[in-house]
């Protein structure tokens, strides 16, 4: 299909860039929110949140490290890749709605519990490596690839590149109001 309609699979890339270039500019938003705390208070729980600002950032960064290691195990061997079906747009479509409510969900149990030693400069190199990797996965991406079923989210399923990518930045904007609802509880 792609073959037949180039136009079509350059206007698959452009949406992928632009949804990566839009979890970059959160990204910023994020980091300047908890970059515009002393290094104490980003390191502080919140009077209602159970982690801290640094906590918050380390569980994001270690949610998108697993996107990359799991998308970097799948295309080890592409041909058990399957497509994706109207299920993954529902469960994206699920997901998304989810993270857009006002409530609070435990982490996935895969995932370790975010530490506060690490430091906001650390955690913002990771991500430029990460935004790097995503770049890089997009440049390569095999025509036809783009409605693969490339990333697994351990709750809700499989989605292809262009829902995972969805999945990030919900799931950055859900916590990045956790960030500040955690700011507003330090300035009390």
């Amino acid at each position: 299909l792609y073959y037949l309609f180039p136009p079509f699979y350059l206007y698959k890339m452009k949406k992928l860039l632009s949804k990566l270039q839009k979890i970059d500019e959160l990204k910023a938003a994020i980091t300047d929110n908890i970059g515009s705390q002393n290094t104490e208070q980003q390191h502080q729980n919140g009077v209602q949140e159970s982690w801290s600002m640094i906590q918050v950032l380390s569980h994001l960064v270690t949610a998108e490290n697993g996107v990359l290691a799991y998308i970097g195990k799948k295309m080890q061997d592409p041909s058990k890749i399957e497509n994706n079906g109207l299920s993954g747009i529902f469960r994206s479509l699920l997901l998304s709605t989810l993270l857009k409510l006002p409530l609070k969900f435990k982490a996935p149990s895969a995932l370790p519990k975010p530490k506060n030693t690490e430091t906001l400069a650390d955690l913002k190199a990771n991500w430029k490596t990460n935004a790097v990797k995503f770049k890089a996965i997009i440049d390569n991406l095999p025509p036809n690839f783009e409605d693969k079923q490339i990333f697994k989210h351990p709750v809700a399923g499989k989605f292809n590149l262009e829902q995972t990518f969805d999945f990030i930045f919900d799931h950055m904007s859900h916590h990045l109001i956790q960030l500040e609802n955690i700011s507003k509880s330090l300035k009390k």
